[in-house]
């Protein structure tokens, strides 16, 4: 058994699609895969040389040397070829996939006595992108007529390319295994015990497995899948696995290790999947501080204000907000905002007092700005509040009041813990749930 870096399904599309751009032929075009590789060596990339058959073993049409880097072609291939017979453009995309492999992705091959996942051997790499090359994703489900004589292939190409994408949207929920849980449990062991390098291999790793393109909402709670439905006009397609998991694992250890921006890019799926999971946007967020663009800083946590819920989060953008003022010496801006971020959380001023004082020690003094020119200052200034948070709750309340009395309460609860309506006090300590 061999093995090889890993390589996911839609990376190698991407390469498959790169080479059709490079050598400028449209999806919907046969490629020929011939006069790609002698495009090749007349470049001085690769090297080919057709040789008699009795070169080869039985069936094997062309054979790739890494060490000469050397595309070795059976005559017969060849004649073939001119006769418009179409059966070996498989074997030489294949055989064109290891010299990629080894001389433009730099991948490392070597053998191995363990269990190789699909995605880490060179042979099922080479034949996923002697497929996507020859017959691309768009075209699969048509006749195979169609497909044998548009992309000039044998009926046994077609037979294997449509067999592998039948397999793989049929199987979809298969591939999350005992093993996908184990993984992302070892990632999180490695991150809670900072060992963030390894977790970073390891969740790219898995990701090759499971295709970083997991589609899928995750929600905590009924009330984040109402939000989702109300804020996004559209039904969230849940996926049954927490991929989200594996995203905010992945972005924390990359965050840790001072990778801010890639981290960034994890945080931002893994809030495609939850935009209100408030833990992971903060973390989303503090990356436009830890690289200093505080512009993008001030936006981003104002953003944030339209999909959080819990009155903790709103307080930490709201401090965040002061914070961006702080920092360009608009102290009273600055102190507006810290106000307000104790006034949505006032459970929790021990935070907030330490920078609450250090305004006032830029100040020169102690200022106490109404509330009424706070508000002001935010609609001016065109700040969010969580009143409009407020108003998309009371209507999944509504709603749940007359139909779905769990879901109400939940509402209530959520609602209650930013306002502290006294009806909504009522009945929630009826219902025992305060």
């Amino acid at each position: 058994m061999r093995k090889t870096n890993p390589l996911s399904i839609s990376k190698i599309r991407e390469v498959a699609e790169g080479i059709r751009k490079d050598f400028n032929i449209p999806t919907d075009t046969f490629f020929p895969i011939y006069e790609y590789i002698k495009h090749l060596a007349s470049e001085g990339k690769l090297k080919y040389e057709v040789k008699n058959d009795d070169y080869f073993e039985p069936d094997t049409y062309a054979l790739y040397d890494g060490d000469d880097n050397i595309i070795f072609i059976r005559q017969s291939t060849i004649d073939e070829l001119d006769k418009k017979i179409y059966r070996a453009n498989f074997t030489l995309a294949h055989e064109l996939f290891h010299y990629l492999q080894i001389k433009v992705l730099k991948f490392k091959v070597e053998d191995t006595d363990e269990d190789v996942p699909a995605f880490r051997e060179p042979e099922w790499q080479a034949n996923e992108f002697a497929g996507q090359l020859l017959i691309p994703e768009e075209f699969v489900n048509n006749e195979y007529l169609t497909l044998i004589e548009n992309f000039h292939v044998s009926y046994e190409c077609v037979s294997a390319r449509k067999g592998y994408a039948k397999n793989r949207n049929s199987n979809k929920k298969d591939i999350v295994s005992p093993l996908v849980h184990k993984t992302i449990r070892q990632i999180e062991e490695l991150v809670n015990n900072n060992k963030y390098y390894d977790a970073i291999d390891l969740s790219k790793e898995l990701l090759v497995t499971i295709g970083e393109n997991s589609v899928g909402e995750h929600f905590r709670n009924r009330i984040e899948l109402n939000l989702y439905n109300k804020l996004f006009d559209k039904k969230a397609s849940e996926n049954k696995f927490n991929y989200k998991k594996l995203y905010d694992l992945y972005g924390t250890a990359l965050s840790l290790t001072g990778k801010y921006l890639e981290a960034r890019d994890i945080f931002k799926k893994s809030l495609e999947m939850n935009p209100f999971d408030e833990i992971t946007r903060i973390k989303y967020v503090d990356t436009f501080r830890l690289t200093n663009e505080l512009d993008l800083f001030f936006k981003e946590s104002n953003e944030a204000i339209k999909y959080v819920y819990k009155p903790e989060a709103f307080q930490k953008f709201y401090r965040n907000l002061s914070e961006y003022y702080f920092r360009y010496e608009n102290f009273v801006e600055a102190l507006y905002m810290i106000i307000f971020a104790r006034y949505v959380y006032e459970d929790n001023p021990e935070v907030t007092t330490p920078e609450l004082y250090r305004i006032f020690d830029c100040l020169g003094k102690k200022m106490d700005p109404s509330m009424d020119a706070i508000l002001n200052f935010m609609q001016n200034k065109g700040i969010n509040s969580p009143q409009p948070m407020i108003d998309e709750l009371s209507e999944i309340y509504n709603y749940g009041a007359k139909n779905d009395l769990p879901l109400a309460l939940s509402a209530a609860h959520a609602i209650y813990d930013l306002n502290n309506d006294e009806f909504l006090e009522n009945i929630l300590e009826e219902y025992h749930i305060i």
